[in-house]
């Protein structure tokens, strides 16, 4: 590896020679931009999304993430690939490879983000608007991204229809953390309604689920569980809409193109991570408790009544 010049510091001292990593070759191919997207289902489908501009673009990007490899056959115009190790990614920054990372937990202990490597770290998030605002301004910045859409072009395969439901609600009660989560007997209540107005509502679980679920609501819902997220993908897309928290899912829904009603904790939370996709809609408490009894108490000041209303306003009457 070639050396720069040394200098002479306010002391007199020469410092040491500093070492540059080598210039690439004018006809030496570009690495492929790696994308660390965190592990959370909507932070990969978000991802997605700059993996998008940066294929427009006509850049080679790899996106790096474990749930979305069940999507493939949703993206094939993408290359997903399992999260790489730590010594592979230490290797990366090491390499100077053009690299997003966003989760800072995935940054390997001594590694520094070089030229044309961006950490999306929390203190470059702007809350006043959606998170792709941000990501798009430091991508710009950083990656020398040319953002041209905000689409993360989901296609169902194949032999997946859409509305083969035209009555089905999913209803999606879980999220990340237990915090974001609305009351499961309200969950209930509301499935009730539905049921009542004339739509099929069904409670959508991943595997593992279903024992928390009954614990909490017993058998009073219809349940789904669909497997892997190919297969929720396509039980989605066949249903006429979805009501979720704020979670994965409730974006996986948004992406493939369903009507999406989410339930957040407060207006920033929503502003910020709302899902992005197609007719999206989102409902919060009328207010808000301060401190951490804000967090805690939000799910008993959002009502049943509430949300089925702004339902009914987003999405009308089941069909004839």
């Amino acid at each position: 590896m070639p050396a720069g010049p040394g200098s002479v510091n306010r002391a007199g001292r020469k410092r040491p020679p500093v070492a540059w990593p080598p210039m690439a070759s004018a006809d030496a191919p570009a690495l492929p931009v790696a994308l660390l997207s965190a592990p959370a289902l909507g932070d990969g489908l978000l991802t997605l999304v700059l993996a998008n501009n940066l294929r427009r673009q006509g850049r080679a990007c790899v996106l790096h993430h474990d749930q979305l490899l069940s999507l493939r056959s949703w993206a094939p115009w993408a290359t997903i690939e399992p999260l790489p190790d730590e010594p592979e990614r230490m290797a990366w920054f090491a390499e100077a490879r053009p690299l997003f990372v966003g989760d800072p937990a995935l940054v390997p202990p001594g590694a520094g983000a070089g030229p044309g490597q961006l950490v999306f770290t929390k203190d470059r998030w702007d809350r006043q608007h959606p998170y792709l605002r941000s990501l798009q301004r430091h991508a710009e910045r950083v990656l020398d991204a040319r953002w041209t859409t905000d689409a993360c072009e989901l296609v169902a395969p194949a032999g997946v229809a859409r509305d083969t439901h035209p009555r089905r609600i999913a209803l999606h009660p879980f999220s990340a953390r237990p915090a974001k989560d609305w009351p499961p007997e309200r969950w209930v209540r509301l499935a009730l309604h539905l049921r009542e107005r004339g739509w099929e509502p069904e409670v959508l679980l991943a595997p593992g689920e279903e024992e928390r679920w009954r614990a909490a609501a017993g058998d009073a819902c219809a349940i789904a569980v669909p497997g892997p997220l190919d297969a929720v993908a396509a039980w989605l897309l066949g249903s006429a809409a979805a009501i979720a928290g704020d979670s994965g899912i409730g974006h996986l829904a948004s992406a493939v193109g369903v009507p999406t009603l989410s339930l957040f904790r407060k207006a920033s939370a929503a502003r910020f991570w709302r899902p992005t996709w197609g007719r999206t809609a989102v409902v919060t408490a009328p207010w808000r408790l301060p401190g951490g009894r804000g967090h805690r108490h939000w799910g008993r000041l959002l009502s049943v009544r509430r949300v089925a209303r702004r339902f009914e306003q987003f999405v009308g009457r089941p069909p004839a």
